[in-house]
């Protein structure tokens, strides 16, 4: 995938300190980061391209409603080394009882994470291993996609680690857990995962993100090949993400027959930005949701980019907002219908639900289609809680607070219970679904009035 940018502009404006803040960050920081010459080299081509481009305006339509150049106003360190054990909180605790679980703590793979006892026909590496023994299959993936994409360049630039899981052909694992925790001294942590799912595979992968107040700043790409009939299902849980600046990209490619399948559920305390970008081929599906929960002063802008690519191919994607006090939430989702997709089908509906005056929606779906015989649609509302409803609650004893928050929890868990129940999880699913029904109890609870 090709993600085209504008930033490239004859005049660009002055650069802020955090841009030159990167620049020399990287420069500090470079000798230390794992890869062989040829990744290092690819290292500073996006370093480069970055300090050409600065950081995105909202003069680019992709961020036009996210000002990240003028938000980002201070630069936390690049993370060099491990966090300590007896740095990591109470609060770490895995909450899957998962095939594998696998950990990054403050971005480096856990050091015992090799030594674990893996089930046939799937291996895991550390990324810093791959990058330095110079796995060029591995390798070639970083540069396909994403040139002239800031957060893109920052993040290929400044990775420091993450896991390369691979799943053999024909190979079916029920779920895998992957737990990023980030705490200690605030700190700019970068990583990349990459999965390659085989022919006729399966594999469920469950991210489970913990990130201790202080200020912390987060750049983390997944990067998913489904080969031809394979299937990946993945949920990604941020409610304990209390970065105040969060990057998220899922990036896949699905090629014949295979199928994606993604949930992401999270409150942001301030700024976060969640990317998504799919290449669909032959018959490929694509199934993708998501839940914000969004309280007081966070900023969660959430970009969708969807291709098909190939005949008869299909995609669903319904997102979910609720956004109180003086939140504001973004959704811009694009999909395009290349001339070889005859016959695709793709539908998009982004939904937000407003419990303030000063709350912000903005909702920006798009369709392009340059193909014959398709069959695509797109949706988008914002709405208020209903009074009638609210009113019939409370003439049953309900108090209000409590009938919002009934609600509230009506409006997100459709979103949750759609998640596929006959995919890769298995018999997790029923965890996944009371877990994520939990924990959008617990916000509604503790919202602010």
């Amino acid at each position: 995938m090709t993600i085209i940018s504008d930033s490239r502009k004859k005049t660009l404006p002055p650069k802020t300190p955090v841009e030159l803040g990167l620049v020399d960050s990287f420069a500090a920081v470079k000798s230390s980061l794992p890869g062989n010459p040829e990744v290092r080299a690819r290292r500073e081509k996006r370093i480069a391209s970055f300090d050409r481009c600065g950081l995105p305006t909202r003069k680019i339509e992709e961020w036009r409603y996210t000002d990240i150049k003028t938000k980002w106003q201070e630069l936390k360190p690049a993370i060099t080394s491990p966090l300590r054990t007896d740095e990591i909180t109470p609060e770490f605790i895995p909450s899957l009882d998962s095939i594998l679980q696998i950990s990054l703590i403050n971005g480096q793979l856990l050091s015992d994470t090799s030594a674990s006892i893996l089930p046939n026909g799937i291996t895991v590496q550390s990324l810093s291993s791959v990058l330095t023994s110079g796995d060029m299959e591995i390798i070639n993936l970083l540069a396909n996609f994403g040139c002239g994409d800031a957060i893109y360049d920052l993040n290929c630039a400044f990775m420091t680690d993450g896991m390369v899981l691979r799943v053999a052909d024909g190979v079916s694992i029920d779920a895998v857990e992957l737990i990023h925790y980030v705490g200690g001294e605030p700190r700019m942590v970068t990583t990349r995962s990459i999965v390659l799912v085989g022919r006729g595979s399966s594999l469920g992968l469950i991210e489970n993100v913990h990130t201790m107040p202080g200020g912390h700043q987060i750049n983390d790409v997944l990067q998913v090949i489904v080969s031809d009939g394979g299937r990946f299902s993945h949920v990604r849980n941020t409610i304990k993400d209390r970065s105040n600046l969060s990057f998220s990209t899922l990036s896949a490619s699905v090629s014949q027959s295979g199928i994606l399948e993604s949930f992401i559920i999270g409150t942001q305390s301030e700024l976060s930005s969640t990317r998504v970008f799919v290449d669909l081929y032959e018959e490929g599906q694509a199934r993708l949701s998501g839940v914000r929960l969004l309280n007081n002063k966070a900023h969660a802008d959430t970009r969708l980019t969807l291709y098909h690519n190939g005949p008869e191919s299909v995609s669903h994607e319904c997102y979910r907002s609720v956004i109180n006090g003086e939140a504001k939430g973004v959704f811009q989702g694009k999909i395009t219908v290349q001339p070889t997709a005859h016959l695709a089908s793709g539908r998009m509906l982004s939904n937000y639900l407003s419990l303030s005056k000063s709350a912000v929606a903005v909702n920006k779906p798009e369709l392009e289609i340059f193909a014959e015989d398709v069959t695509c649609s797109h949706g988008a509302t914002c709405c208020s809680v209903n009074e009638q409803a609210v009113f019939y609650l409370m003439s049953r004893g309900i108090s209000r607070r409590q009938a919002e928050n009934m609600l509230i929890k009506a409006f997100v868990v459709e979103v949750i219970n759609d998640i596929d129940t006959s995919g890769s999880f298995g018999d997790k699913i029923e965890f996944i679904h009371s877990s994520m029904i939990s924990l959008v109890k617990e916000w509604t609870e503790n919202r602010s009035a």
